[in-house]
């Protein structure tokens, strides 16, 4: 029988009664090239292109190019010049956006030079082509669209709200919990906040407003419903304000005359009381008191009631 060996591999051969036995009895190293499909226990191993990496310990690349993958457990697909590393991160159709070191289980859809830096968990982002940020807080939610978000049917947040722009709600707004907006907002439908509401910046509303909070507060310069201005509490106290400046001034010469007026009648009466001489009256003359003497002549005469 001829002598088998091999210089390639630890083959190990064994002589039967009708053949030999062939073993491969290590690990293969090296490069190997393989025409047609490789099973393994019966499965297929899928053809990998060159658009497509996997490392079994950083992740895997699907599509892209110029993408570069570190880390443990992430996952790029349809990625142009991203940097991903950290633990569990995954981009989808992202360009040179990066994942740090010790970032993990976060998400990116879409955004351009996004950064999610270390420390970041939890976090997802979704934006157009020309969202550009570092993400800033971990377990957030990140939607940035050049020409806004559109929230089809029914939609309930059922936490406080804090919206930093101007906000247009063109159908029926109701917030289960606080509702704080930083900027003007504009309601063209029925507005209802089940919690405490603080707006700053004007406020236009064409519907029912149901605030069942204990606090509204309310800072711009004007609240406005079908385009009338509704009276808030500034404007009001400094119209009365004005009203009762305006009405004390113009009052003040008048009590001034009154007063001298007053003072001026004052002699009059004293002179009135010690009158002696001739005294005409015409009319009636009232007697204010029970009775009043009158001296003519040092004869006294007691008149109490109406002299004619």
């Amino acid at each position: 029988m001829p002598t088998f060996f091999s210089n390639s591999g630890d083959l190990a051969f064994t002589d039967l009664t009708t053949g030999f036995k062939v073993e491969l009895s290590r690990f293969l190293t090296g490069d190997f090239n393989i025409s047609g499909d490789l099973t393994i226990n019966s499965r297929n191993i899928p053809q990998m292109s060159p658009s497509i990496v996997f490392d079994r310990d950083s992740g895997m690349l699907i599509g892209g190019t110029n993408s570069t993958i570190s880390g443990q457990g992430n996952f790029v697909v349809n990625g142009d010049g991203n940097s991903i590393g950290g633990e569990d991160n995954t981009i989808l159709f992202s360009k040179e956006s990066s994942f740090e070191p010790f970032s993990s289980s976060n998400v990116l859809i879409g955004g351009t030079a996004v950064t999610f830096p270390s420390g970041i968990t939890g976090s997802m982002m979704l934006g157009d082509n020309n969202a550009n940020r570092e993400i800033g807080a971990s377990n957030t939610l990140y939607v940035e669209f050049d020409s806004g978000q559109r929230f089809i049917n029914n939609t309930v947040f059922e936490d406080n709200i804090d919206v930093s722009g101007n906000s247009i709600f063109n159908g029926t707004a109701n917030f289960e919990n606080n509702f704080t907006v930083n900027a003007p907002a504009d309601f063209q439908d029925d507005f209802t906040v089940s919690g405490d509401t603080r707006i700053i910046g004007d406020i236009n509303g064409s519907g029912n407003f149901d605030i069942t909070g204990s606090t509204f507060d309310f800072t711009g310069s004007a609240m406005r419903y079908n385009g009338k201005q509704v009276a808030v509490e500034e404007f009001v106290t400094a119209s009365v304000s004005s009203s009762i400046s305006s009405l004390t001034g113009n009052l003040q010469p008048r009590i001034e005359d009154l007063e001298s007026a007053t003072g001026n009648l004052s002699p009059r009466i004293e002179n009135l009381e010690s009158q002696t001489g001739l005294y005409v009256q015409t009319g009636n003359f009232v007697i204010g008191s029970d009775a009043v003497d009158i001296t003519i002549d040092g004869t006294t005469i007691t008149i109490s009631g109406v002299v004619s």
